[in-house]
């Protein structure tokens, strides 16, 4: 059986199929065009240059992306990922631009090598959902965070457009009717994926001290793009759902109190 961390070297996040030439700067700029046009919520919802000489952690920098804004705009950015190459990818892109980061490692996020209290930031986008364990992850971020530090997480969402949608063709490929959280964990990406409510949510963060500020889960144009048959459907979910709440990423921010 695959691994997580197997499944992530083969496929590291943020990767696109490209005629471009491997590990150059354009090939790495392609990168970055995708990645904020799939999701162009994103680079509002990071912030990148509001943290100027704050320190921040990143877990899981996949393909670099969004680490790298963090550098490009001064922060004291440190970086870790449970995949070689993914770290392997994010030094290349830190080389090309002249750009240095102050620590970036492979690493299990279940158990953080860094000291307690000392993150202005603890940032994951799309991450800590495919962890073996990701209740221990928001355990260590609890712990790594500055108190009144910031928190701002992606995870995926449980009740949403595409969960359900998803949901409703893998019991039809299947032949067989199974639990969202059964269909996301066998065909959602790495092996083991979970996704979440957003009361479940609420829940796990105050459970380690991060006060929710706010979490929304904003309906973009992939989420109604699944399939062309599951149009209608997608549209009175929307309906349903609402525009706030719908979406398929979900947006977290908050504080450690």
């Amino acid at each position: 059986m695959t691994t997580v961390k197997e499944y992530w070297n083969n496929n590291p996040c943020g990767a696109i199929t490209t005629s471009l030439e491997p590990h150059t700067k354009s090939y790495y700029d392609a990168i970055e065009i995708y990645r904020y046009n799939e999701y162009p919520l994103l680079p509002r919802f990071a912030n990148f240059s509001n943290y100027k000489d704050k320190k921040v952690l990143e877990i899981g920098v996949g393909m670099g992306t969004d680490f790298i804004q963090w550098i490009r705009n001064g922060t004291k950015a440190y970086g870790i990922d449970l995949a070689e190459r993914s770290i392997i990818h994010t030094n290349e892109r830190l080389k090309l631009e002249g750009l240095k980061a102050e620590r970036l490692e492979v690493g299990n996020a279940e158990y953080l090598p860094y000291e307690d209290n000392q993150f202005d930031l603890v940032y994951s986008f799309g991450v800590i959902h495919h962890a073996d364990n990701p209740t221990l992850i928001i355990k260590e971020i609890a712990k790594v965070a500055k108190p009144n530090g910031e928190v701002k997480l992606m995870l995926y969402n449980r009740h949403s457009i595409l969960a359900i949608c998803r949901w409703l063709f893998w019991c039809i490929a299947d032949i067989r009717v199974q639990s969202i959280s059964t269909v996301i964990s066998k065909h959602q990406e790495s092996p083991g994926t979970k996704a979440y409510t957003i009361k479940e949510v609420k829940s796990l963060l105050n459970y380690y001290g991060l006060k929710p500020i706010s979490i929304s889960a904003p309906v973009m144009k992939r989420d109604l793009n699944f399939h062309l048959l599951f149009k209608p459907l997608s549209y009175l979910l929307l309906a349903l759902f609402g525009k706030a709440k719908g979406g398929w990423c979900m947006l977290i921010e908050a504080k450690k109190i």
